[in-house]
């Protein structure tokens, strides 16, 4: 709780100096001299600072039109905050390039509003683009890969993050989106809840329980069950008629299918133990369903042959791509080799905080497999 609590509380002060900074900008650029003006925006810039820490709070007691509203507001805000903090900065750097090398070649007077103009501009893209659903497909080279899976396909969604911006909705978006695409097997690997609270989790898992697989629906937890009410959201998905796999191997003609458990995973010893005890068959190909994509020393040593994961958003929006890059190289996103071993990484279909999503894309995965001719 307490390194919690402190990072709470740098990302506040954050949150704080950097709305003070925008306010700043404006104030001098946009050449604000009215006295109350002057105080009411700076009254303005330390309340939006504290918005989304406040509506993450609310939404993790409540879950009402108004708590889903005023989160929802918070959000939208942050993330245009984001943009806007760019155009501050980008403003500063035209004047002291103005100031120095430039030899007043830019005009300033409409710099700064051109910049703030265009932050508005790529937000709103942001949003738009959030909530547009692509389908991708790639084609996995797995060995010994049974006959039955060279006409089969399998789909892997994740991080979808039901609740207080992603409704109802929404969730049945991205199940139509699925079931056009007829998949012998579903994978939805964590992070179908966003973890805050939800009155009816049953009604939001529902399209998802609906969809039609010939081998079924496999779900894996994700960190925002986690932080949530993990029982009531493993619950609702169990009740629904989703398979969870928790640490356990199914095999399903032939293909070994092992899905890594959130929360007992986090480290990379206990995760070898957890590998360990499924007996991995190593001549019979494999797929691993993990949320994280880490520890990826250890599931190729177990002789997983394929890994599945989400989690990154691949960083969902500059500068947290930037984020993702230094925290996970370059497994933050797509298909990568680990020595022997194939990872893809989905930059899931749903948002966290800020609906928006710059540089990425909401994806579902559509997998095909061929056999591996080449060792």
């Amino acid at each position: 709780m307490p390194v919690f609590l402190a990072a709470i509380f740098i990302l506040q002060a954050f949150l704080f100096a950097a709305h003070w900074a925008i306010y700043a900008t404006i104030v001098i650029f946009f050449a604000i001299k009215n006295h109350a003006a002057i105080v009411w925006l700076g009254i303005l810039a330390t309340l939006l600072s504290a918005l989304f820490t406040i509506a993450s709070v609310i939404s993790h007691k409540f879950d009402n039109f108004f708590s889903r509203l005023f989160y929802r507001i918070a959000a939208v805000w942050t993330g245009m905050f984001f943009c806007y903090l760019f155009a501050a900065l980008f403003t500063w750097i035209a004047y002291f390039y103005n100031s120095t090398l430039g030899r007043g070649a830019i005009d300033m007077d409409n710099m700064a509003g051109v910049l703030f103009i265009l932050a508005t501009v790529v937000g709103i893209y942001g949003i738009i683009n959030g909530f547009i659903i692509r389908k991708r497909e790639i084609r996995i080279e797995l060995k010994n890969l049974p006959e039955a899976w060279r006409r089969k396909k399998a789909l892997w969604v994740s991080d979808v993050h039901l609740g207080a911006i992603h409704n109802l909705g929404f969730a049945r978006k991205v199940a139509r989106a699925i079931g056009d695409l007829g998949p012998a097997v579903i994978f939805i690997g964590g992070d179908l809840f966003d973890g805050v609270k939800v009155k009816d989790a049953h009604a939001l898992a529902r399209p998802f329980a609906e969809l039609n697989a010939e081998h079924g629906i496999y779900f894996i937890p994700g960190n925002h069950e986690v932080y949530g009410n993990e029982k009531e959201f493993l619950e609702t998905v169990k009740k629904s008629g989703i398979n969870i796999l928790r640490n356990e191997k199914i095999e399903i003609e032939g293909l070994q299918i092992i899905g890594a458990d959130y929360s007992s995973n986090k480290r990379a010893e206990e995760f070898a133990r957890n590998l360990q005890s499924l007996n991995i068959e190593k001549n019979k190909p494999s797929i691993l369903l993990k949320h994280v994509p880490d520890n990826l020393q250890v599931a190729q040593e177990a002789g997983i042959n394929f890994q599945i994961s989400g989690h990154t958003h691949k960083g969902q929006a500059i500068p947290f791509s930037w984020i993702a890059q230094w925290v996970f190289k370059k497994y933050a996103y797509g298909l990568r080799r680990f020595k022997n071993m194939l990872v893809y990484v989905s930059s899931g279909v749903g948002t966290w905080g800020p609906p928006f999503r710059i540089g990425s894309k909401p994806e579902i995965i559509l997998i095909s497999f061929e056999e591996k001719t080449i060792s």
